[in-house]
């Protein structure tokens, strides 16, 4: 199936033939002769490659029928080059055409069936990228997974520092850039490093406050203070005497800012709390 070939077999279809030449019973094209053949051909030598690609045979009946019904999308829709161009349009369609090859000789016409097989490939997308965001999910819980973000730390301030304790080991950081909330995800392996700018939104109108609890350059806890409640907990850290103190003091000086705070976790890290506050201070 050469250009010069699909070109002559156009010319027969619009004319009211087959491609053989011979009568047809197919209606009459009012084709304008101010229609670009040689486009047309173009397009219509595309999408018979790609059909006959598949290794189905197209007799002249079915070339007739297929050439029939992209000429009369031509004519009544013109040949514009927008988004998705002509040829795009015509490859989806040869491939709708593969698959369900009884609208070949069905009374449907080009312009649907490009319109369904934009619809398919649109919907294959959409399925596609739901995959992807799946997958990803998935891998943002594997420990060690790094999130690229489009904060960078350079332009980040020091997190200010909340909380010491006694001893100067342990210090609770407020978390007051984007940029600390995806250091933060990262480092505890939580959402903070793909939810990025929701959290932040939350930040700058002041409903949410989002502390880090540190050791050093450890990461040990995360906690998030909204609406009146410790909301969320992420707690890294081993389950020594300092460190369930440190993490319940650390709590206590929210609490005393903006408390009396209730409990509002949606994990099991709220038993983990209650416990350091029950071995170590009084009750909150």
């Amino acid at each position: 199936m050469t250009l010069r070939n699909t070109r002559r077999e156009l010319s027969h279809v619009i004319a009211g033939r087959t491609v053989e030449g011979s009568p047809s019973d197919l209606p009459h094209l009012p084709f304008s002769k101010s229609e670009n053949i040689f486009n047309v051909a173009a397009v219509a030598a595309d999408l018979m490659m790609r059909i006959l690609s598949s290794r189905r045979k197209l007799p002249p009946e079915e070339r007739t029928q297929v050439l029939w019904k992209l000429a009369a999308y031509v004519s009544k829709a013109g040949v514009r080059q927008e988004s998705p161009s002509f040829f795009t349009r015509s490859a989806h369609a040869a491939q709708f055409l593969v698959d369900k090859p009884r609208l070949i000789t069905s009374r449907m016409g080009m312009g649907k069936i490009i319109e369904l097989s934009l619809q398919g490939q649109r919907s294959r997308e959409n399925r596609l990228a739901q995959e992807r965001a799946n997958r990803q999910e998935l891998a943002r819980a594997e420990p060690g997974f790094f999130i690229p973000s489009k904060y960078s730390a350079e332009n980040a301030p020091p997190r200010p520092i909340t909380w010491l304790s006694l001893d100067r080991n342990f210090r609770l950081e407020e978390l007051v850039h984007p940029a600390h909330l995806v250091e933060e995800g990262v480092h505890m392996h939580h959402c903070l490093s793909w939810k990025t700018d929701d959290y932040w939104r939350s930040i700058r109108s002041g409903s949410r406050r989002i502390y880090s609890l540190r050791r050093g350059s450890e990461y040990l806890a995360t906690f998030t203070h909204m609406d009146q409640s410790l909301t969320e907990l992420t707690v890294r850290c081993a389950r020594e005497d300092a460190v369930i103190n440190a993490l319940a003091d650390a709590y206590r000086h929210i609490d005393r800012i903006y408390g009396p705070l209730g409990f509002a976790l949606r994990d099991g890290n709220h038993s983990r709390l209650r416990a350091a506050l029950a071995a170590h201070l009084d009750g909150p």
